[in-house]
């Protein structure tokens, strides 16, 4: 038989059965399973309410990226926009060439009209305004045939 010393230098022999056991209580109260059943429950309604945030966070990107959709198609618009800007801008530019042209042209034709009335008035100097007519001179008016239009209504009977 093997003894063994033990630090209150009492031996204690491996034949010889202990007369008392150490009396230790739990120090957790998990005698029962009812804490890990309200931990499970409450893991489940944790579960649930993370469940619905996740439906919810999935919904909230759904609609953002029909959002963001919109964005891109009102991009898309707005870039259409801005070239249909660019070519009426290059179209104004064009049209006020042209105004610029004819506002030469009227200009040119006002002084030609000016050239011609001062002209004019030049000659109306040195120039007799009516014509003369002889004296003797008989002028007749020219008679026209006026024609007429005929009656095809039939008159009535009576």
């Amino acid at each position: 038989m093997a003894e063994y010393k033990n630090d209150s230098t009492k031996s204690i022999s491996d034949s010889q059965p202990p007369n008392q056991f150490a009396n230790v209580t739990p120090t957790t109260p998990m005698l029962d399973h009812s804490f890990t059943l309200q931990a499970i429950l409450e893991l489940k309604g944790s579960q649930g309410a993370v469940t619905q945030a996740i439906s919810n966070l999935t919904d909230a990107i759904n609609r953002q990226d029909k959002q963001l959709g919109k964005i891109d198609d009102l991009r898309v618009e707005v870039g259409k926009i801005d070239t249909n800007i660019s070519n009426l801008t290059d179209r104004l530019g064009k049209a006020e060439g042209k105004l610029s042209e004819i506002k030469t042209w009227i200009t040119g034709a006002g002084a030609i009209i000016a050239f011609i009335v001062v002209c004019l008035g030049i000659a109306a100097k040195f120039l007799p305004l009516q014509p003369t007519i002889p004296q003797n001179t008989v002028i007749q008016p020219a008679l026209h045939s006026v024609p007429t239009i005929p009656n095809n209504t039939p008159t009535p009977k009576q």
